[in-house]
């Protein structure tokens, strides 16, 4: 079986405070683009992912979401240790 995510690639370019990058991840042999990592306004050390979404109305949406919330918290965490590690 395939490693989950063999592939993660940060673009830094022209970010604001707080977003650091924009993350293009391959999950299973799927890219999956417009993941956004952002540290907390109020601790710069703490990180958070957000993942792809549309705007309708007021709201944004996840477009793309994990079904199991620990699949997803292992994901997010995937892509922080990843964002750590290129840091150092």
């Amino acid at each position: 079986m395939a490693k989950a995510v063999e592939e993660i690639n940060f673009e830094t370019k022209n970010m604001r405070d707080p977003m650091l990058a924009y993350v293009k991840v391959l999950y299973y042999g799927l890219y999956i683009k417009g993941i956004r990592l952002y540290h907390k306004k109020d601790d710069e050390s703490a990180l958070f992912v957000s993942m792809p979404s549309e705007k309708s109305g007021d709201k944004y949406y996840d477009t793309v979401y994990f079904k199991d919330k620990s699949k997803k918290e292992e994901f997010e965490k995937t892509i922080i240790d990843a964002w750590n590690k290129q840091k150092k």
